[in-house]
């Protein structure tokens, strides 16, 4: 999600909701953003490259240049020489940094599965991602598929804050009943998927399979 792109978006809900702030649009837009990502899973990305060494239990999830805003949800899935690692041998880990507050995700093995061969196997990690919560960014493409989704996420979070003079039942029952639309699609539908080692590569950039 551009400056522009949230903008625009800002702009077409306060030309319904006239009287409410800028910023306060700009937050709403961020948290349904945020909360529809988490809620499908839809964002995903597969990071490669990485290679399995003897004794080292935690790998770290690197994400493409330009991803700065994104942070990862949960591991998806995780393949050594291209076979799933068994889900309950891993976990996420998650570290801060305390000036930026940017987080830096990891595969940890579980004690008792932290590779042991001496020879070098390759490791993939498929990642959910989702906007942080402070500059929030959305791939160009996962934006341009699931933007009206925020848009009513956004709208539903407006009119249904009871404290503001916005606050509308009817559209908020309206705009729960779109966003849940958009949610079911995006759960049953499979977006494009990237696979990032020396260079960010498309897979499936139509979006459906």
């Amino acid at each position: 999600m551009t400056t522009i792109e949230l903008e625009t978006m800002r702009d077409r809900i306060r030309g319904q909701i006239p009287m409410c702030p800028a910023p306060y649009v700009t937050s709403a837009i961020r948290q349904a953003s945020r909360c529809f990502f988490q809620e499908s899973e839809v964002w995903h990305m597969t990071v490669s490259g990485l290679s399995l060494v003897a004794g080292q239990a935690s790998y770290e999830i690197v994400l493409p240049a330009g991803y700065t805003g994104s942070q990862v949800y949960r591991i998806l899935e995780a393949r050594v020489n291209g076979a799933v690692v068994s889900a309950g041998t891993y976990r996420l880990g998650v570290t801060f940094t305390a000036l930026t507050l940017v987080d830096h995700a990891y595969l940890a093995f579980e004690r008792g599965y932290i590779p042991t061969d001496s020879e070098e196997a390759a490791l993939e990690i498929t990642v959910v991602l989702i906007p942080d919560a402070v500059s929030g960014f959305v791939d160009p493409q996962m934006w341009l598929f699931w933007n009206d989704a925020v848009y009513q996420g956004a709208r539903k979070i407006l009119y249904s804050t009871p404290s503001q003079p916005w606050f509308n039942q009817i559209s908020s029952a309206n705009a729960q009943t779109e966003y849940a639309v958009q949610l079911a699609i995006a759960r049953r539908e499979c977006g494009p998927q990237f696979s990032y080692s020396a260079e960010l590569v498309a897979r499936n950039p139509g979006g459906w399979l």
